[in-house]
């Protein structure tokens, strides 16, 4: 069951990532991307119902995540169906919602600044410590079948 939560961000707050991290005092930050390095890709402060996507299956390959999430959105009467939520979204559900990564994995696929997918978040805990990990995206990348994806309407 597809679960929705409405989510208010602040992309104006200056450094707003670096601040959405600090927030969250996550126990561990690892991977092969800096979190700081990614910009907030909106402006002003939104007010987003932000889905809370399961598949219940392993995933394999990026163009398969994305079909099957644009499918989810239209199934549940999005005209355009769903894409990923931005980091700072993830971020501040993670704040919102700390609980949540401990009882199952969440995942987002973020965009470059041509609008490309350039990598993935994953929040999740180890021995009940709140982890971030920010990886490049790969075409082969995969999903396990706990994982729980954020998104929200195309537009």
């Amino acid at each position: 069951m597809d679960r929705h939560y409405p989510i208010s961000v602040n992309y104006d707050e200056p450094d707003a990532i670096s601040r959405m991290v600090e927030r969250n005092h996550f126990d561990k930050q690892f991977g092969n991307m800096k979190l700081l390095t990614i910009p907030p890709v909106g402006t002003g402060q939104l007010r987003q119902e932000v889905y809370e996507v399961y598949f219940g299956e392993i995933i394999m390959g990026q163009k398969t995540l994305f079909t099957a999430l644009k499918q989810r959105g239209i199934k549940l009467g999005f005209k355009s169906g769903f894409k990923f939520c931005d980091v700072l979204t993830a971020l501040q559900f993670a704040l919102t919602f700390p609980d949540k990564q401990r009882e199952y994995p969440i995942a987002i696929v973020f965009n470059d600044a041509k609008g490309q997918p350039r990598g993935n978040l994953r929040l999740y805990e180890i021995d009940g410590g709140r982890y971030v990990q920010v990886e490049d995206l790969h075409s082969d990348d995969g999903w396990n079948e706990t994982e729980r994806f954020l998104s929200v309407p195309e537009k």
